[in-house]
């Protein structure tokens, strides 16, 4: 019997959040507007999923990437926590940069611009140089799961990664980002067509479909693996496309409303596919899967930081049966 229900691949990256009215204008001084824009939060795409399922009791094996020695601690403390495994954790080959963190820019709509910036004493960053550092992948890091989970990772971990999935046998979830330093156009579509479960945001789908030419998202149900799409849209709840044997279905999946009036979208999206999944690793069908996806988020946009109000499977599970549409929880 696996140990694991996921092999979750990715990077982890520190972050630092500014909030505005409105985003900055060329030639327009623009004030910042939350005064902790200073504050450090741990996360990246992998390690908000990774500590979201944590949270919900779902044992999970980390493959990250990290050029951050402050996250060092915090890998440690989720260890003594939760008892997860840190041999899959590697600080990035360092070559002419020294740590990346993110910027979070935050408007009054709660849209989103994310900066990747590498602290270097190099003023001259040699990005192509950072796509060939990877860190290795061993077979083991699967060989006790259930399932893989692709995120975003580094540029140079990509291919070493999807190969060793790919490799191992093991179905795949896919946790799409628009991010063109990492997906293009020639890699992109062998991970959708190779992925079991795939999720994406609207603008992320509107992309996949443009690139590629496709009538709809959906057309990957008769090119490849997916059985599963699952398209987020914020405040309008999220659309769950469900393969069939003569077709799919769509499923229209309302949010769970938040505790808090002035709500954070940072992480949300990764709180979503946290919950889905812990929900799959139940047997749960793909409806309570994306409740359960809607709730996780619900605490997530609780607070700034994207794992800092993160529920326990208990609150997630008592928030949930408030649903109006919410069905009685699977066996755990």
């Amino acid at each position: 019997m696996p140990k694991y229900e996921y092999t979750v691949f990715g990077a982890a990256t520190t972050v630092k959040v500014m909030k505005f009215d409105e985003f900055p204008k060329a030639g327009r001084t623009t004030p910042i507007l939350n005064s902790d824009f200073d504050r450090l939060y741990f996360g990246g795409k992998a390690w908000n999923i990774i500590y979201d399922m944590m949270m919900l009791g779902v044992p999970v094996y980390p493959v990250l990437a990290y050029s951050d020695s402050r996250f060092v601690p915090e890998f440690r403390r989720a260890s003594d926590r939760f008892g997860m495994p840190l041999d899959g954790i590697r600080r990035s080959p360092q070559g002419n940069y020294e740590f990346l963190t993110c910027y979070v820019m935050e408007d009054r709509n709660k849209n989103h611009i994310t900066f990747g910036g590498y602290h270097s004493n190099d003023p001259n960053l040699d990005l192509e140089k950072l796509k060939r550092d990877h860190v290795p992948v061993r077979r083991e890091f699967l060989d006790e799961s259930r399932m893989a989970l692709l995120t975003c990772p580094k540029p140079g971990d990509l291919d070493s990664m999807f190969e060793a999935i790919k490799a191992s046998g093991l179905p795949l979830a896919f946790s799409m980002s628009h991010d063109p330093s990492v997906f293009n156009k020639d890699n992109l579509e062998p991970i959708l067509r190779h992925s079991k479960i795939i999720f994406a945001n609207a603008e992320e789908i509107s992309y996949i479909e443009t690139i590629y030419d496709y009538a709809s998202i959906t057309d990957l149900f008769a090119l490849g693996r997916t059985e599963i799409v699952v398209k987020t849209m914020g405040r309008e709840g999220s659309l769950v496309y469900e393969k069939t044997a003569d077709g799919f279905r769509t499923h229209k999946i309302p949010i769970t409303p938040s505790g808090v009036e002035d709500v954070k979208a940072i992480g949300a999206g990764d709180g979503y596919v946290a919950g889905f999944l812990y929900g799959l690793s139940v047997g749960a069908d793909v409806v309570t899967c994306a409740q359960y996806g809607s709730t996780v988020s619900s605490f997530i946009i609780e607070d700034d930081g994207s794992v800092t109000s993160a529920p326990t499977l208990e609150q997630m599970l008592a928030r949930n049966a408030l649903r109006p549409d919410a069905v009685s929880a699977p066996n755990t």
